[in-house]
């Protein structure tokens, strides 16, 4: 099922009341599609890596057992005021201070284009050796290859073939592509196509049905520990 507005306006007013200096700044972002999908992880074993102020937590569904990470303090800090009966952890993604195989499943939104192109599979050999067998990662990042980023010699993104490349050694991963459209001034700006009625329902047909995967400006990922 699509993401609906309402949840997307839900989901933005609680980043808005909570951490604005935080949200990640964009009404069509990949990431809500993750963060609607949170609420059927009940019973699970999950965590959050680069928890942030604690939103993508505070979505689990019942019953889960969360943990939160994070290298910021401020961030943790923050995070403790919405979720507070979650375990939260300062710690680096290239050294996750958790057990082989601790958890059903892993967030890990935002995160893959934070280290360096030459740690990258060093942190994706991270996050699939915490997850169990058959456990589930779920990954958004940018795709470099997009015309908002290409040529940002400081956005540390990755594209199709290199993600595919980071995945294989360890996930059964097929790569969906998330807003294929070209970014402003060459197409709507997302403010806009926000607003337009049947906006998630279109760009959740497109991206089931692969549509433009390569040049999409987010990848999306529900990796399958193997």
């Amino acid at each position: 099922m699509a993401v609906t507005p309402a949840f997307v306006r839900r989901l933005t007013r609680k980043w808005m009341d909570h951490a604005p200096h935080l949200w990640w700044g964009d009404r069509l972002d990949a990431r809500f599609v993750v963060a609607d999908r949170l609420a059927a992880l009940t019973g699970r074993r999950v965590l959050d890596v680069g928890c942030n102020a604690g939103v993508m937590l505070s979505e689990l569904g019942a019953g889960s057992a969360a943990i939160g990470l994070d290298l910021s303090a401020q961030a943790l800090e923050l995070a403790r005021k919405l979720v507070p009966s979650v375990p939260l952890v300062q710690g680096d993604m290239l050294a996750l201070p958790f057990a082989d195989g601790a958890f059903d499943a892993v967030i890990f939104c935002g995160m893959l284009e934070v280290p360096p192109h030459d740690r990258k599979s060093a942190a994706v050999a991270e996050l699939a050796r915490v997850l169990r067998r058959g456990g589930v990662a779920y990954i958004t990042t940018p795709n470099r290859a997009h015309l908002r980023y290409r040529g940002n010699r400081r956005m540390l993104s990755v594209t199709y073939e290199e993600l595919q490349t980071l995945l294989r050694p360890h996930f059964a991963a097929p790569i969906r592509g998330f807003d294929p459209f070209p970014p402003f001034p060459w197409f709507l700006p997302n403010r806009v196509l926000a607003r337009i009625p049947g906006i998630w329902r279109l760009l959740d047909v497109l991206m089931r049905r692969g549509f433009g995967t390569r040049a999409s400006c987010m990848f999306i990922v529900e990796a399958v520990r193997c």
